[in-house]
């Protein structure tokens, strides 16, 4: 356990404008997401894109795919239970039942075996979260893995394997497309909720990656919550409560914000004290347990916070949407961080592209 010696403003901008968090426009983008004109959501946009697949028909298909190697690497299960929960998160930020799943699971050797143990714990992490979360209707048959690829021998020429690396895409369905989320927010004094419990969960994590260190637990990201948050977010999108919604994933609920407000034109004020308990502010907001952020239409707010409680998520009410285009986290009535995002967002745009050339 490290001690906390970074000023976390500059460690969020530090991160930010890393080829670890920065956006992914200049890969991206190289892409052209308007062939065949059925594009609602384009990558970027949201957590997932969303097209319309059918002519005439308003049910939308959601598309992610996501993995964590830092995560498999500590723990080949959790890495396979993260990933396949993660990916269901993501459908569900826009609005979109988890419908089914494939997988590209990367491995090493197989001749090797703790390697196989490698890839066989992750397959078991897999499965253990497509049953854990369920059919959003029918929580009693698994969200379907329909198909899928192994690759091994993905090695060195000293047999030094890659880290356990499953990636994981899901498909999800939302009957009216037209009421698709993304993360952007949205309004000026908007409360924003954090759905899932912050736990002491760093390893592997960006934070201690950039602070250089290793080992440490990942998140256990338990599928049971995950289907309570999902259920929640899926639930307040189609009532019209949630405007914004974002999973938090890799950077912890700092990077989460940072993002919601770098791809709109507010920011955010987050107050952490009163929900800290035994954390310290650091690992509060960089820890990688995984949950959402969302934005709530305020006339909404109880009856969204009653409908997480009825679904067993843990919500908590954290800050506001502002005008200015400030990420401000305050304990105490002090900022801990305090980002201009005006000047941060150029840098925070060509990060990869950099990082590429």
């Amino acid at each position: 356990q490290p001690a906390a010696t970074v000023d976390p403003g500059e460690m969020l901008a530090r991160l930010l404008t890393s080829s670890a968090l920065g956006s992914r426009s200049g890969i991206y983008r190289h892409y052209d997401t308007e062939v065949q004109g059925r594009a609602v959501l384009r990558p970027g946009e949201a957590d997932a894109v969303v097209i319309l697949p059918v002519e005439g028909s308003p049910v939308g298909l959601a598309l992610t795919v996501d993995g964590n190697p830092f995560h498999g690497a500590l723990d080949p299960y959790r890495g396979g239970l993260g990933a396949t929960l993660e990916a269901m998160r993501n459908v569900a930020a826009v609005g979109a039942r988890p419908w089914c799943l494939t997988d590209c699971l990367n491995y090493g050797s197989p001749e090797d075996p703790a390697v196989f143990r490698q890839f066989a714990e992750g397959v078991r992490g897999i499965g253990d979260a497509a049953r854990g979360v369920g059919l959003v209707d029918d929580p009693s048959s698994p969200v379907p893995v329909v198909s899928g690829n192994v690759s091994f021998y993905n090695q060195t020429a000293a047999g030094r394997a890659i880290p356990p690396s499953p990636i994981v895409a899901c498909f999800g369905v939302i009957d009216d497309a037209s009421r698709v989320v993304t993360h952007r927010l949205k309004r000026e004094g908007d409360p924003v909720v954090l759905l899932g419990a912050r736990r002491r969960e760093l390893g592997g994590s960006a934070y201690w990656r950039a602070l250089g260190v290793a080992g440490g637990t990942p998140p256990e990201a338990d599928p049971a919550a995950a289907r309570a948050e999902i259920l929640s977010v899926l639930h307040g999108i189609d009532q019209g409560w949630i405007v914004a919604c974002h999973d938090v994933s890799e950077g912890g609920l700092a990077a989460c914000a940072a993002e919601m407000a770098l791809e709109s034109g507010h920011g955010l004020r987050l107050e952490i004290a009163p929900h800290l308990g035994s954390l310290r502010a650091d690992e509060y907001l960089y820890s990688e347990t995984p949950g959402f952020l969302v934005e709530l239409d305020p006339e909404h707010r109880d009856e969204f916070l009653a409908l997480a409680a009825e679904h067993g998520a843990v919500a908590t009410e954290i800050g506001r949407v502002t005008r200015e285009r400030l990420l401000l986290v305050e304990r105490d009535g002090a900022a801990d961080i305090e980002l201009d995002l005006t000047s941060l967002e150029q840098r925070w745009n060509g990060a990869v592209r950099e990082a590429l050339s």
